[in-house]
Protein backbone atom coordinates (compact mmCIF):
# COMPACT_ATOMS: atom_id res chain seq x y z
CA UNK A 1 0.00 0.00 0.00
CA UNK A 2 1.12 3.56 -0.41
CA UNK A 3 0.19 6.73 0.98
CA UNK A 4 -0.60 9.98 -0.30
CA UNK A 5 -0.80 12.88 1.95
CA UNK A 6 -2.02 16.57 1.79
CA UNK A 7 0.83 18.31 3.46
CA UNK A 8 -1.76 21.37 4.22
CA UNK A 9 -4.68 19.67 5.92
CA UNK A 10 -2.44 16.79 7.39
CA UNK A 11 -4.44 14.12 6.16
CA UNK A 12 -3.01 10.65 5.28
CA UNK A 13 -5.23 8.57 2.89
CA UNK A 14 -4.12 4.93 2.05
CA UNK A 15 -4.41 3.85 -1.64
CA UNK A 16 -4.66 0.31 -2.13
CA UNK A 17 -2.32 0.28 -5.36
CA UNK A 18 -4.71 -2.96 -6.61
CA UNK A 19 -7.77 -0.88 -6.94
CA UNK A 20 -6.25 1.51 -9.08
CA UNK A 21 -6.51 0.03 -12.93
CA UNK A 22 -2.93 -0.07 -14.87
CA UNK A 23 -4.11 1.10 -18.25
CA UNK A 24 -5.45 3.89 -16.31
CA UNK A 25 -5.41 8.20 -16.76
CA UNK A 26 -2.97 9.31 -13.74
CA UNK A 27 -4.48 12.40 -13.54
CA UNK A 28 -7.95 10.86 -13.56
CA UNK A 29 -6.57 8.31 -11.01
CA UNK A 30 -5.10 11.75 -8.71
CA UNK A 31 -8.21 13.64 -8.85
CA UNK A 32 -9.96 10.59 -7.43
CA UNK A 33 -7.94 9.69 -5.04
CA UNK A 34 -8.07 13.61 -4.04
CA UNK A 35 -11.73 13.39 -4.51
CA UNK A 36 -12.12 10.14 -1.58
CA UNK A 37 -9.19 11.79 0.62
CA UNK A 38 -11.41 15.47 0.82
CA UNK A 39 -14.65 13.09 1.69
CA UNK A 40 -13.02 11.58 4.50
CA UNK A 41 -11.82 14.68 5.74
CA UNK A 42 -15.04 15.92 5.83
CA UNK A 43 -16.37 13.53 7.50
CA UNK A 44 -13.02 13.22 10.02
CA UNK A 45 -13.98 17.10 10.39
CA UNK A 46 -18.10 16.40 10.77
CA UNK A 47 -16.94 13.50 13.55
CA UNK A 48 -14.80 16.35 15.09
CA UNK A 49 -17.33 18.86 15.30
CA UNK A 50 -20.15 16.37 16.88
CA UNK A 51 -17.74 15.79 19.42
CA UNK A 52 -17.01 19.10 20.45
CA UNK A 53 -20.18 19.88 20.28
CA UNK A 54 -21.29 17.03 22.94
CA UNK A 55 -17.83 18.24 25.08
CA UNK A 56 -18.89 21.90 25.26
CA UNK A 57 -22.50 20.61 26.40
CA UNK A 58 -20.80 18.44 29.31
CA UNK A 59 -18.87 21.44 30.45
CA UNK A 60 -21.88 23.56 30.16
CA UNK A 61 -24.17 21.09 32.36
CA UNK A 62 -21.36 20.61 35.08
CA UNK A 63 -20.75 24.10 35.18
CA UNK A 64 -24.98 24.43 35.63
CA UNK A 65 -24.65 21.61 38.64
CA UNK A 66 -21.92 23.85 39.83
CA UNK A 67 -23.70 26.80 40.19
CA UNK A 68 -26.83 24.74 41.63
CA UNK A 69 -24.70 23.46 44.43
CA UNK A 70 -23.11 26.67 45.22
CA UNK A 71 -26.94 28.29 45.33
CA UNK A 72 -27.82 25.41 47.67
CA UNK A 73 -25.34 25.74 50.11
CA UNK A 74 -25.79 29.37 50.41
CA UNK A 75 -29.11 29.03 51.01
CA UNK A 76 -28.78 26.02 53.66
CA UNK A 77 -26.07 28.47 54.83
CA UNK A 78 -28.39 30.97 55.55
CA UNK A 79 -31.54 28.93 56.93
CA UNK A 80 -28.65 27.85 59.55
CA UNK A 81 -28.23 31.30 60.45
CA UNK A 82 -31.26 31.98 60.61
CA UNK A 83 -31.81 29.36 63.19
CA UNK A 84 -29.14 30.49 65.31
CA UNK A 85 -30.84 33.88 65.95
Amino acid sequence: MSAFQNANARTVAVVNPELVPVDSDPEEDLEEIQREVAAEQARIEEATRAKIAVAHERIEKKRRERKAEEVRKAEEVRRQRRCER
